[in-house]
């Protein structure tokens, strides 16, 4: 009787082990399914944009807009510190504890460290503007235009910390609609700009596209409930 128990224990538990698997196996292809639609939407956006802006700046006016966006990714990445990658671990390894005040603690450290990355890269990027001008085109007459691409470093960098927040959460469906609402607004922004301004619309259309991204970002990120915490740093002097 006891082994007849036990295994109809056995059996019970299980049966239960399928569901479980069939469900985070539905997990996995509905966020996968979302992840790879969104960025479908988002090539298909970017090849308008793209073509767009082609056409109406001609050969070099495109190019030009090409090395502003090299100069923007450059010092976004020498700047950020991997500030993406590593606070969506973070804050995923908050929220797996379960534990409320350590995840609003990851996540004001997430966005005060964003900001202050963003304020590194934007001063950076002012203070060697004009090396960065003479080095990318030969001469000083963009330095004014490689200050105002700064604007675009630090909407980008803090706008990093809100999507590994949404990340880090498992907003896999926030995430997606960030992502392709964010690329269509700044399409519809930027497309504009470039066309009735040429050559001068391309630095306001890369800090258009950073500032709305930056926007989606917090407004989705906003939707997430965390606790008001504060922290407080005491020294300790010897």
């Amino acid at each position: 009787m006891a082994e007849m128990a036990a295994s109809v224990e056995f059996t019970a538990g299980d049966t239960t082990t399928p569901a479980v698997e069939q469900g985070t196996y539905g997990q996995i292809l509905k966020s996968s399914a979302l992840v790879g639609g969104s960025s479908v939407l988002n090539i298909a956006i970017g090849i308008v944009r793209t073509k767009a802006m082609a056409l109406r700046l001609g050969p070099a006016g495109f190019g030009l807009f090409g090395l502003y966006g090299s100069i923007i990714n450059l010092t976004q990445n020498l700047a950020g510190m991997g500030v993406n990658s590593s606070g969506v671990r973070q804050i995923a390894e908050a929220a797996s504890s379960e534990d409320l005040e350590r995840v609003a603690k990851t996540t004001l450290v997430l966005r005060r460290v964003s900001v202050l990355l963003g304020l590194i890269g934007a001063v950076f990027l002012i203070a060697f503007s004009r090396q960065i001008s003479a080095v990318t085109f030969g001469d000083n007459q963009h330095t004014v235009s490689v200050c105002l691409l700064s604007i675009a470093v630090f909407f980008t960098l803090v706008s990093f910390g809100q999507g590994a927040l949404i990340q880090g959460m498992r907003r896999i469906a926030d995430m997606a609609k960030m992502n392709v609402i964010g690329a269509f607004l700044g399409t519809i922004i930027s497309i504009p700009l470039v066309y009735f301004f040429h050559d001068k619309g391309v630095v306001p259309a890369l800090i258009a596209v950073a500032a709305l991204a930056l926007l989606t970002s917090w407004w989705y990120s906003r939707k997430i409930p965390i606790e008001r915490v504060s922290i407080i740093v005491v020294a300790v002097s010897r």
